[in-house]
């Protein structure tokens, strides 16, 4: 299913990649490059990616960037940004033109800004060069090889969706343990997730969430093999090279055995265990 959905996909959005590639090209070759440095188990930058799930009501205004390095999702910026928290990298990977510039506009200039070589050229108006960075991201088009070809960035998996990009970004760049918030992977209501696809063609998933069994949530058969993707990401991550993944959510169905779950309060406390030690001098000195 997951390929299939990948060569829809693509088939649908080949020539808009194709085209925004172009147009970010010159702009691509002028910033600072995407260099991968993954953490072993013996580093312990510790980071917290931030994504827009309803869950992230329960904790989001608990986030202490004293602690650890903020990956936040476009989506969710504006909401951080009220809350006096600037996030050190922001992802964003629109290939079309939507909301996301609004988005992100309380913190241009404030955070490292972090896309898709395709990602469309709205998305970075404003921002200064040595905080944008663009990512060659493996694509079904193989358009990432061109790209190869032509500006020698090699290429990267970062996911189908910004919560899964912002979790690999985590972990390429020196971050462990890596926790994760506000990423459900799914809805609170049947309508909401009949809603999100066609309603002339729909499924529904339903089952309790894999946090406490407090909640009924529904997903469908797209997010529910996201989070499958994404857990397989976690796996790898944890047995080869020792990270550890720590859902916070407090919610949703994005777990797994090789996942940890707490609370934010909960990791919060196991960070400022260690003395602080953990934290990065400097937010600026990763990518």
């Amino acid at each position: 299913m997951r390929e299939q959905r990948s060569e829809i996909v693509g088939k649908v959005l080949r020539a808009v990649w194709e085209k925004n590639y172009e147009t970010n090209k010159a702009l691509i070759q002028q910033t600072p490059p995407f260099i991968q440095t993954v953490a072993k188990g013996t580093d312990c930058r510790p980071c917290v990616a931030v994504g827009a799930g309803p869950s992230r009501l329960k904790n989001i205004h608990k986030l202490d960037p004293e602690l650890y390095d903020i990956i936040a999702c476009d989506k969710v910026v504006p909401e951080l940004i009220q809350l006096g928290i600037t996030p050190t990298y922001i992802v964003a990977l629109n290939a079309a033109s939507t909301d996301v510039r609004k988005w992100l506009e309380p913190a241009v200039n404030k955070s490292i800004l972090v896309m898709p070589c395709g990602v469309h050229p709205d998305t970075y108006e404003g921002w200064r060069l040595e905080l944008v960075r663009f990512i060659n991201n493996s694509l079904a088009t193989e358009l990432n090889l061109r790209i190869e070809s032509e500006l020698g960035l090699p290429t990267y998996v970062i996911g189908s969706n910004a919560g899964t990009f912002a979790y690999l970004l985590g972990v390429y760049s020196m971050h462990n343990p890596v926790a994760y918030i506000g990423m459900d992977f799914s809805f609170t209501s049947r309508r909401a997730v009949i809603e999100y696809q066609d309603p002339r063609k729909y499924n529904v998933i339903e089952m309790t969430d894999l946090w406490k069994g407090e909640e009924t949530r529904f997903t469908d058969l797209g997010w529910w093999d996201m989070v499958l993707a994404y857990q397989e990401w976690v796996k790898v991550y944890k047995e080869y090279w020792g990270i550890r993944t720590i859902n916070c959510t407090e919610g949703g169905v994005n777990y797994s055995q090789y996942c940890e779950s707490m609370s934010l309060d909960e990791f919060s406390e196991m960070l400022r265990g260690k003395g602080g030690e953990t934290v990065a001098e400097s937010k600026w000195d990763i990518i």
